[in-house]
């Protein structure tokens, strides 16, 4: 009697990993000033000219969102499109350890109020 294996499952595209989500140009950071606190957006001027900076430097943030049901929408998209691992949802909050290209995914969205952010 021979056996028949199951196919070996798809690798998860490199997206799903943690800190491999690359952009590939940062315009709508660029375009999104008031969402961000000073801190944040001096973070982004330090590597806006770099992509590779902009795709894998580490940053440590916090969004605001408009609402409890939105910050937990962001998160799962974070989560789902970027392989983020390092983070917590506290009510219209979120704190993570992410990229910028990251946050670039959801800055633009109308619920996204604020980011503060760090260069780790």
């Amino acid at each position: 009697m021979t056996t028949t294996e199951a196919p070996a499952p798809e690798a998860a595209p490199d997206s799903a990993a943690p800190g491999t989500h690359r952009a590939e140009n940062c315009d709508a950071f660029t375009q999104s000033t008031r969402r961000c606190t000073r801190r944040a957006w001096d973070v982004f001027l330090n590597v806006r000219n770099n992509m590779d900076a902009f795709n894998t430097q580490q940053v440590r943030a916090r969004i605001e969102a408009d609402s409890d049901s939105a910050a937990s929408e962001m998160f799962d998209l974070l989560k789902t499109q970027t392989g983020l691992s390092q983070g917590t949802l506290l009510g219209d909050r979120i704190e993570c350890t992410t990229t910028l290209a990251a946050i670039q995914l959801i800055i633009k969205r109308p619920d996204f109020k604020l980011l503060d952010a760090i260069a780790i």
